[in-house]
């Protein structure tokens, strides 16, 4: 009488009940990692459960493939560090600087440092570009 009748879920789909109200997560393996990921900001809706379903299913299509990006789908999540997406902020100028400076470090000629730094200013063009 008073309960509320919870919906059928889709397999992978699952409803997490918190202090802030409710979530949905949805569930699948990614390079034979179980992963629960969070759809914030989507009310528990029969329209969001399949919404759900749909991103669920592609996802799994994207892994079949092997085109799946975490990063792209969860880019807040923790599991970015696992899957190696987190550098996805570095730019080609800051790779070329860190080269450098193990140049440096491994005491390399001044000459040579001197054509890598001249390198890195010739590619200016691309160091607005980040790791994708």
């Amino acid at each position: 009488m008073g309960t509320k009748e919870s919906p059928k879920l889709p397999r992978g789909v699952t409803i997490r009940k918190n202090r802030n109200g409710e979530t949905q997560n949805i569930t699948f393996t990614n390079k034979g990692v179980k992963c629960h990921e969070p759809l914030s900001n989507l009310d528990v809706t029969q329209k969001n459960i399949k919404y759900a379903e749909r991103t669920l299913r592609e996802i799994h299509n994207k892994i079949e493939r092997g085109a799946f990006v975490y990063a792209e789908y969860f880019p807040r999540s923790n599991r970015l560090k696992i899957f190696g997406n987190a550098a996805a902020g570095k730019t080609v100028k800051m790779y070329l600087d860190e080269n450098l400076v193990i140049c440096e470090t491994r005491k390399l000629s001044p000459s040579t440092i001197g054509g890598y730094k001249k390198c890195r200013n010739a590619l200016s063009s691309l160091h607005i570009f980040s790791r994708k």
